[in-house]
C-alpha cells in the first residue's frame, strides 16, 4: 500500500517516483550548501582554538555580527526565490532578472549600512556581545578585515538563492565548496605562519575568510558570464517597477 502511495499510481496520474527524485535532487544539495556554507565561518572558530581563548572568543562574537546580516538577507532571498520560482513557471525570463535586480540592491544597501558600521564603531559594536575588553579588542581586529566580506556575501547569497529557485543548485554547491577548502588552506597558513609566513592569529583567520569569500565572488561572476540562463545587466540594479517592488517588499511578511 505505501509502495503505491510513494510510487505507484494514486489515481491522479502523477509519477510519482520521478516527482520524489527531482524533489531529492534540490533538497540534497541545498542541504549541503548551507552546511559548507556554514563551514566556512566554523573554520575560522575552530583553528582559532588552538591560538587562544581570547582570539576564539573574539572571533566567535565577531561572527555574530555576520549571523545577523545573513538574516537580514534570508528574508530578502527568500522572497526573491518566491517570485523568481512563478515567474520561473512562466519562463518569463526578463522579469527574474528585475526581480535579482531589486534583490541586490536592497542587499548591497544593508550590507553597507553593516559594513560602515563595524568599520566606524568596531568596539561598539563587539560590546553588545561580551563587556570584557580583551575579547573586544581581538574581535576588532578581525571585524575590520571580515567586514569587507559583507559586500561579496551580498552579492553571492542573493545570485545563488536565485539559481536554485530556477533549478540550478549545483552551481552554489561547487562554489561554497571551493570557498571553504579555500579558507581552510589560507587560514592554516596565516593562523600558524605556515610555509615560511608570518603567524598571524585572529588576522590571519580574518583575511582567509575575506579571500574565501572573494574567490565566491568571482566564481558567481564567471559563471554569470559563460554559463548562466540569465542574461543579467548591471543596468538591472536600477531598473524601477513599482509592483516587483512592492511584491518583494511585501513577500517576507506574508504569512503562509
Amino acid at each position: 500500500f505505501m509502495k503505491r502511495i510513494l510510487f505507484g499510481d494514486d489515481g491522479l496520474g502523477i509519477d510519482w517516483g520521478k516527482f520524489y527524485r527531482s524533489v531529492f535532487a534540490l533538497v540534497i544539495p541545498m542541504a549541503l550548501q548551507n552546511l559548507i556554507n556554514v563551514g566556512v565561518t566554523a573554520a575560522d572558530v575552530i583553528m582559532l582554538g588552538r591560538v587562544g581563548e581570547k582570539a576564539l572568543s573574539g572571533a566567535s562574537l565577531a561572527g555574530q555580527v555576520q549571523f545577523v546580516l545573513t538574516l537580514f538577507l534570508f528574508g530578502l532571498t527568500s522572497g526573491a526565490a518566491v517570485l523568481t520560482a512563478q515567474y520561473w513557471g512562466k519562463k518569463d525570463m526578463r522579469t527574474i532578472e528585475k526581480v535579482m535586480g531589486i534583490a541586490f540592491r536592497f542587499s548591497i544597501i544593508v550590507s553597507v549600512i553593516f559594513l560602515l558600521a563595524v568599520q566606524i564603531f568596531p568596539a561598539q559594536v563587539m560590546s553588545i556581545f561580551t563587556p570584557e575588553q580583551p575579547v573586544i579588542d581581538e574581535g576588532v581586529k578581525y571585524l575590520r578585515i571580515v567586514s569587507f566580506s559583507y559586500l561579496t556575501c551580498a552579492v553571492t547569497h542573493v545570485y545563488l538563492n536565485v539559481m536554485r529557485s530556477v533549478e540550478r543548485v549545483v552551481i552554489a554547491t561547487v562554489t561554497y565548496s571551493v570557498s571553504l577548502i579555500v579558507n581552510i588552506i589560507i587560514n592554516g597558513i596565516l593562523i600558524f605562519g605556515l610555509l615560511g609566513f608570518p603567524q598571524m592569529g585572529i588576522v590571519g583567520a580574518a583575511i582567509g575568510t575575506l579571500v574565501a569569500r572573494i574567490v565566491e565572488l568571482l566564481i558567481v561572476v564567471v559563471y554569470a558570464r559563460t554559463k548562466s540562463i540569465l542574461n543579467f545587466k548591471l543596468r538591472d540594479l536600477f531598473v524601477r517597477d513599482k509592483l516587483l517592488f512592492q511584491d518583494l517588499s511585501a513577500m517576507p511578511f506574508r504569512s503562509p
